[in-house]
């Protein structure tokens, strides 16, 4: 009988210390929860401070922003022209992270646009220098529908992110163009009332330019059943360079 309940006691000892073991596991992996803001969207940069200077992302008929989306896997998805970056980074807090690796396709931006190769090079840059720098510091900010992604590298040069694709300098001051239905199945119409021949260009949220259509008239349609389900951009461009754009969904 002694026997029997000492090992009572040891197997009851064992359980109580394995449901601790549980819990304090638990508290520990709440302690470094990811921010969900991060993968709320795609965000699109706006400005990459190195040296303590400006270094504002160029908007050509190339590509239009540059996208980087943060998977809640530990993926990071981001570049510019063909030279996507795809690469890995873990959590040490809820908002730092390590970047573990990488990797940018080379080679992706057209010789005619030096501007995009020279950029591009430098995003890369930014992105490398993260790489094996231990804890980068992160911080979301939001204004009404609007946030703000800020990463900061050891050295202090830092990109900024927003919610929301830039435009260029140059943009139509208001808004030209009305795009419906939206969101759209098959046929997506353009009311056009800029009074000007434009360039409408349709972009999916890589920056990848997937149709182009010149609109000469008031009213135009654009036959978007071949794309798959999900957010585009339709950027339009008249002939002086002034840009606008417009968001759709294809269902």
């Amino acid at each position: 009988m002694k026997t029997t309940i000492n090992l009572k006691f040891l197997l009851g000892f064992v359980f109580i210390f394995n449901l601790q073991a549980v819990v304090t596991n638990q508290q520990s992996s709440n302690l470094y929860a990811q921010n969900p803001d991060l993968f709320k969207n795609t965000w699109y940069l706006h400005n990459l401070v190195v040296d303590g200077d400006n270094n504002i992302p160029p908007i050509n008929d190339e590509i239009p922003f540059v996208p980087a989306d943060f998977y809640e896997n530990g993926v990071i998805n981001t570049g510019m022209c063909d030279e996507s970056g795809t690469g890995q980074f873990e959590y040490i807090g809820t908002t730092e992270f390590n970047v573990l690796n990488i990797n940018f396709l080379q080679g992706g931006c057209d010789e005619n646009h030096p501007d995009n190769q020279n950029y591009s090079g430098l995003y890369q840059q930014f992105w490398g220098y993260l790489l094996d720098s231990g804890a980068i510091p992160y911080e979301i900010t939001e204004d009404g529908e609007n946030r703000t992604l800020l990463i900061t590298g050891p050295n202090g040069d830092h990109a900024i992110y927003e919610n929301e694709a830039p435009l260029s300098i140059d943009d139509f001051t208001d808004s030209k163009f009305l795009i419906y239905p939206n969101p759209v199945k098959e046929t997506l119409n353009i009311n056009n009332s800029s009074n000007q021949t434009v360039t409408a260009t349709i972009y999916d949220v890589s920056g990848k330019k997937l149709q182009s259509h010149v609109l000469e008239s008031s009213k135009e349609t654009i036959n978007v059943k071949p794309l798959k389900t999900g957010l585009y951009f339709v950027v339009f461009e008249n002939e002086a360079g002034e840009r606008s754009s417009e968001r759709f969904i294809k269902k």
